[in-house]
C-alpha cells in the first residue's frame, strides 16, 4: 500500500490513513495514535484497547493429543476466547489439564454438556518477554545440570522428578510463541520465534534423557559423562551469549562446536549400545543449540 505525502503549512508533511484501517479501529477526529520509529519504518497504534479474538472449534470424536494439539495451535494463534465443543464430558477433564499445563494466563469459564469455553485471564505484556526467555533458558540449564548429577551418582528417583519441568518450559514458550506470533513483539520477530521454538526443544532432550536413565537404570561410563558436561557448558555459553551479545563469544561458540564435534566422533564408535541414546539426546541439544547462533546474531544488528 501506497500513500502520497502531502504538505500542510511550509514544515509540515502528513498522510492519510486508509480508510479500512480507521473504520475497523472505529477512529475519528480528535482520537490520538502512538507512532514508533523502527529502522526505517514508522508504525502506528490505536490507543484504544482490542476487541479479544474469539473463535469456536469442534472437536467431537477426537483423541486427547489432537485435542492438546488444536488447542495450543489456537492459543499461539493468539485467539482470548476459544469455545470448545465436545461429545464426552470427560474431554472436559482433557481440556482442563491441557489449560492448567500448557495456557498460562488461561482458565476455563463456562462448561455444559456441549463442551467448555476457555478465556484469557491475563495481559499478554510483550515487556515481559525478554524476562520469560531468561526464565526458560534457566529452568533448560537446570534441567542439564542437575540431570547430569543424577545421572552421575546413578540417583534414579530424581531424575524422575526432574521431568515436570519440561511441562513449565512448554508453557512458557507457549506464552512467549503468542506474545511474538501476536505482533507484540515488533523487533526481527522471525528470529525471536525461532529461538522459543528451540529452547522448547532442547528441554525435551533433557526430558528423554531423564525418563530413559530413570526406567533403564542405567549407569554411564566416564566417557559419556564427560560429554555430557562439556554439552551442558556449550548451552550454558550460549546462554551469556544470547544476554551479553558480542562476536567474540560468538567465535568461542564456534571453537566449542568444533570441539564437541572432535568428542562425538572419538566417543560414538566406543559407547556402549545402552549408552547411544544419550549420546545421540547430547548431540541433538547441541545441533539445537548451534542453530540459536544465527538467529540471535540477527537480533543484534
Amino acid at each position: 500500500m501506497k500513500r502520497k505525502i502531502m504538505a500542510l503549512g511550509k514544515t509540515c508533511l502528513a498522510v492519510s490513513l486508509p480508510t479500512k484501517w480507521h473504520t475497523k479501529h472505529s477512529l475519528k477526529k480528535g482520537n490520538e495514535l502512538e507512532i514508533e520509529e523502527q529502522e526505517g519504518r514508522l508504525i502506528l497504534k490505536t490507543t484504544a484497547p482490542k476487541e479479544p479474538l474469539k473463535t469456536t472449534i469442534n472437536l467431537k470424536s477426537y483423541s486427547n493429543k489432537t485435542i492438546e494439539k488444536a488447542l495450543s495451535a489456537l492459543y499461539k494463534s493468539g485467539f482470548d476466547e476459544i469455545t470448545v465443543l465436545l461429545d464426552d464430558l470427560s474431554k472436559v477433564l482433557v481440556v482442563e489439564t491441557i489449560v492448567k499445563e500448557l495456557f498460562f494466563g488461561f482458565t476455563i469459564t463456562d462448561q455444559n454438556k456441549s463442551g467448555c469455553t476457555i478465556k484469557s485471564i491475563a495481559q499478554d505484556d510483550s515487556k515481559e518477554l525478554q524476562n520469560l526467555i531468561r526464565r526458560v533458558f534457566l529452568i533448560n540449564l537446570s534441567l542439564a545440570e542437575n540431570s547430569l548429577a543424577f545421572a552421575k551418582s546413578t540417583d534414579y528417583n530424581n531424575l524422575q522428578n526432574l521431568i515436570p519441568l519440561e511441562k513449565t518450559v512448554n508453557q512458557l514458550t507457549n506464552f512467549c510463541q503468542r506474545i511474538i506470533i501476536k505482533g507484540l513483539q515488533e523487533k526481527k520477530p522471525f528470529f525471536s520465534h525461532v529461538i522459543v521454538w528451540n529452547l522448547e526443544k532442547v528441554a525435551d532432550e533433557y526430558k528423554y534423557l531423564c525418563q530413559y536413565l530413570s526406567t533403564k537404570k542405567q549407569a554411564l561410563s566416564p566417557g559419556v559423562l564427560a560429554y555430557w558436561k562439556q554439552s551442558n557448558t556449550y548451552l550454558r555459553n550460549y546462554y551469556e551469549f544470547f544476554f551479553s551479545y558480542s562476536l567474540d563469544k560468538c567465535q568461542e561458540l564456534e571453537t566449542a562446536k568444533s570441539l564437541l564435534r572432535k568428542t562425538s566422533d572419538h566417543l560414538l564408535p566406543k559407547t556402549p549400545k545402552e549408552e547411544i541414546f544419550v549420546v545421540n539426546c547430547l548431540l541433538n541439544v547441541n545441533r539445537i543449540t548451534t542453530d540459536f547462533i544465527t538467529s540471535t546474531i540477527a537480533l543484534n544488528q
